[in-house]
């Protein structure tokens, strides 16, 4: 298996399907985390960490990966050198589009033997347009019509539409009926957390993801891994960066 693990910032995904069946309560554990009431180096965040060392050290999750970007992974696979590999929906347009040389299939993250929790897989909607909090007053208006043009479905339609949504974040925007879709939509759905890297403060899923690839690489061991996330969070504390003002 060859994750893109030259793009860092995708090593959280990991961890968001781990920590998930290590602790039960992804969303709640790290909210804890993040009020000081709970720590990252609790044992199961420990223990997302040790699942991922389990892939690994069990020669499914091939080193190779944190040399490779999303290209070389997809290219990888296509060209059967790869048995498969992690991503999100997202990566259904480009498997119909390069994979011709044989039958391919798509199944959620597995449950892990002996993890407490149920597979909860990192997600949010497929799309999402936003406004800078930044924004300038008088243009806040202009921001906001703009957007009310861009979420007409049948706008949308025309920028949406070629992603093949398993499910459309704006009613009335087709979505894929195909089989894998079907199934995702009833099996794995309804598990989807929240990405977790959109609770954290930026500085934690940035040492996440390098712990993540020091656990992947062989120098770093999960006690490391979130013993450094602990005093990330606890460095951005005593500079009074948390919580945010």
């Amino acid at each position: 298996l060859l994750h893109q693990g030259s793009n860092t910032v995708m090593w959280p995904m990991w961890f968001f399907e781990t920590f998930s069946q290590a602790s039960g309560d992804p969303v709640g554990k790290t909210q804890k985390n993040l009020e000081g009431t709970a720590k990252f180096t609790d044992a199961p965040d420990v223990e997302g960490f040790k699942l991922i060392k389990q892939w690994v050290d069990d020669g499914i999750l091939s080193k190779d990966s944190l040399s490779v970007d999303q290209d070389g992974m997809r290219a990888a696979f296509a060209a059967g050198k790869s048995a498969m590999y992690y991503g999100g929906t997202w990566e259904i347009p480009s498997l119909q589009s390069s994979v011709k040389d044989f039958k391919w299939g798509v199944f959620a993250f597995p449950k892990m033997d002996g993890t407490p929790g149920a597979p909860g897989h990192g997600g949010g909607a497929d799309n999402g347009i936003c406004v800078a909090s930044s924004i300038p007053p008088e243009k806040l208006d202009a921001a906001i019509k703009f957007i009310e043009y861009l979420t007409q479905p049948e706008v949308a339609t025309l920028y949406l539409a070629p992603e093949q949504p398993i499910a459309a974040s704006i009613k009335g925007v087709p979505q894929v009926d195909d089989a894998y879709a079907v199934e995702l939509r009833k099996e794995a759905f309804p598990s989807t957390i929240k990405f977790l890297d959109w609770i954290w403060p930026s500085e934690v899923a940035t040492a996440t993801a390098s712990a993540i690839a020091g656990i992947v690489g062989g120098t770093t061991t999960p006690e490391e891994a979130a013993a450094s996330i602990q005093t990330t969070f606890d460095d951005l504390k005593a500079q009074g960066n948390w919580p945010p003002k």
